[in-house]
C-alpha cells in the first residue's frame, strides 16, 4: 500500500510547471480527478491549488489587461444583480460567474506548458470513466438514487426520471451530455496519434459517443459530431458520416413503426427518443411561450429565444435592474430564469453591455488559443471550448459547476496557448531516460557530467 501511494505521488509530479509547488499540482490533479462525480472534492482540491498552494511569479492583479475587464464586469453584475427586484435565487447566481473569473486567471499557471495541457486532458478522461461507467450502468438496468455519502455533502443524483437517458450521476441528461461532448475532442486527439497502446483511447471514444446518443440531447449531438469533424476531418468523416446515417435510420424507424412494435421500442431506446423530441417540437412551432404555458408544457427553444428578445428590446440597458435607474417597472414573463441560451440570460439578469462583454472575452479567448496551437492535444482542447460555448447556446450546463468549472479551465488552456511555448511533449523514450535520470539523482545524487569522480 506504502509503495502504491508512493508510486502515485511520483507519477502526480510528473509534468509539474516550474512556477508551481509540488502540493499545489498534486491537488490541482487531484481535484481534476474528482470533477465530474464529486462538485465538493473537486472544488477542495482545485481551492487549494489556487490558494493555498499558488503558484510563485504570478503578476499583479491588476496588472493584465484581461483581469481589469473582468473586475469591470463583476462590479456591474454584483451592482445589477443587488438592484433586480427578483428573488434571492436570483441573487445566487453570481457564484455561476464570479469564482470562476478568479479560476480563469489564477488556474494558468498550472497550464501554461504543453506537458502540463496533456496531463490536464489525460486526467479529464481518467475522471470521465467513473461518470460514464454509471450512467450507462443506470441506462440499462433503470436504477435510481439520489445517493448520498458523509452525511450529505457527498450526492449523486441518478434521477429517477432520466434514468433511460443515462444521466447517471448529474440531475438530467442535458448536463451529462455535455460533459461527453467536451471529452470527445480530448478522446479522439489521443486516439489519433501515431503511437502504440491508442487503443484504450479509440474504446472510450465509441463509448462516449454511445453514451451521447442514449442521452438523447441533440445540442450535444450535434457539437460532438461538428468538433470531431472539425478537429480531423481527412481521417473521422467516414464513420462519422455512419454514425450520423445510423442514427437518421433508428429516428426514421422510430418514426414509422407503431409504439408497441419491438423494433421500434428498440430504435427509440439506442436513439434516445430523438424521435420523440424532434416531432413534440415540430408540433409547437408557431405558437407562443405563453400558449404553450398554458397549454400544460414547456416551450420549445425557439419560442423562449423569442420571449428573451423581446424582452432584451425592452429592457436592454440593465435588464431585470432598470427600476434603478429609474426607467419603467419591470414585468419579466415567466420561464425567463432559464432562457437555454447564456447570453441572452445574461442579458435578463445584467444588461446587454454585460452579456457583449463576457461574450466578447470568451470567443477572443477560444480564437487565441485555435490559432496558436501547434499541437493536436492544445486544438482538442481548444475544440472543446468551442463545444462548451456550442453547448451554452441551447442548453446552458454552465448552470451545472461541475461542467462549469471544466468549460472555464478549457477557456484557460486556450488562454495559456502561445507561440512562445512551442516544444513539443516528451517522447515515451524521453520519458523513460527522464525518470531513469530522476531515480539515479535519488540514490547517488544529483548528476554533474562535467565533474570528474573523486
Amino acid at each position: 500500500m506504502r509503495q502504491l501511494l508512493r508510486r502515485s505521488i511520483h507519477w502526480l509530479d510528473h509534468n509539474k510547471p516550474d512556477a508551481c509547488s509540488a502540493a499545489g499540482w498534486r491537488s490541482f490533479q487531484i481535484g481534476l480527478v474528482f470533477l465530474p462525480t464529486s462538485a465538493l472534492l473537486a472544488g477542495l482540491g482545485i481551492l487549494g491549488a489556487i490558494s493555498w498552494w499558488r503558484p510563485e511569479g504570478q503578476p499583479r492583479p491588476l496588472s493584465r489587461t484581461l483581469t481589469r475587464w473582468l473586475v469591470v464586469l463583476s462590479i456591474w453584475m454584483v451592482v445589477t444583480s443587488i438592484a433586480t427586484p427578483e428573488s434571492l435565487e436570483s441573487k445566487l447566481r453570481l457564484f455561476n460567474w464570479l469564482p470562476f473569473f478568479w479560476l480563469l486567471l489564477a488556474a494558468q499557471p498550472y497550464l501554461a506548458t504543453v506537458n502540463s495541457r496533456e496531463r490536464f486532458a489525460t486526467l479529464i478522461q481518467i475522471a470521465t470513466v467513473p461518470a460514464l461507467t454509471i450512467g450507462l450502468l443506470q441506462a440499462m438496468l433503470l436504477f435510481s438514487g439520489p445517493w448520498s455519502a458523509l452525511g450529505g455533502l457527498l450526492n449523486w443524483d441518478l434521477p429517477t426520471s432520466f434514468a433511460k437517458y443515462g444521466a447517471g450521476v448529474f440531475p438530467n441528461p442535458n448536463f451529462t451530455a455535455a460533459w461527453y461532448a467536451m471529452v470527445v475532442p480530448i478522446t479522439a486527439a489521443r486516439a489519433l496519434r501515431p503511437e502504440a497502446q491508442r487503443g484504450w483511447a479509440w474504446g472510450l471514444l465509441t463509448v462516449l459517443a454511445l453514451a451521447v446518443v442514449v442521452s438523447g440531447s441533440r445540442t450535444a449531438l450535434v457539437g460532438t459530431t461538428a468538433s470531431v469533424l472539425v478537429l480531423a476531418w481527412r481521417q473521422f468523416w467516414k464513420p462519422v458520416v455512419t454514425l450520423v446515417s445510423i442514427q437518421t435510420m433508428l429516428v426514421a424507424v422510430d418514426l414509422t413503426l407503431p409504439d408497441h412494435n419491438p423494433i421500434g421500442l428498440l430504435a427509440r431506446r439506442l436513439s434516445g427518443g430523438l424521435a420523440h423530441k424532434l416531432g413534440a417540437m415540430l408540433q409547437g412551432t408557431g405558437k407562443s411561450a405563453a400558449d404553450a404555458i398554458a397549454a400544460g408544457r414547456q416551450p420549445y427553444r425557439d419560442q423562449l429565444f423569442s420571449q428573451a428578445l423581446d424582452f432584451i428590446h425592452a429592457h436592454p440597458l440593465l435588464g431585470m435592474s432598470e427600476p434603478l435607474v429609474g426607467l419603467q417597472p419591470v414585468t419579466p414573463p415567466a420561464l425567463l430564469t432559464h432562457t437555454h441560451n447564456v447570453a441572452f440570460q445574461l442579458s435578463i439578469q445584467h444588461g446587454l453591455p454585460a452579456a457583449m462583454l463576457m461574450v466578447g472575452i470568451v470567443l477572443w479567448a477560444v480564437q487565441k488559443g485555435w490559432t496558436r496551437a501547434h499541437f493536436m492535444c492544445d486544438r482538442a482542447l481548444a475544440i472543446s471550448a468551442a463545444v462548451a460555448i456550442w453547448l451554452n447556446t441551447y442548453d446552458i450546463p454552465s448552470f451545472d459547476s461541475r461542467n462549469n468549472m471544466l468549460g472555464w479551465l478549457l477557456l484557460t488552456t486556450c488562454l495559456t496557448i502561445s507561440s512562445n511555448n512551442i516544444n513539443p511533449p516528451e517522447s515515451l523514450h524521453q520519458r523513460k531516460q527522464n525518470a531513469l535520470k530522476q531515480f539515479i539523482e535519488r540514490k547517488i545524487g544529483p548528476v554533474n557530467p562535467g565533474s570528474k569522480a573523486c
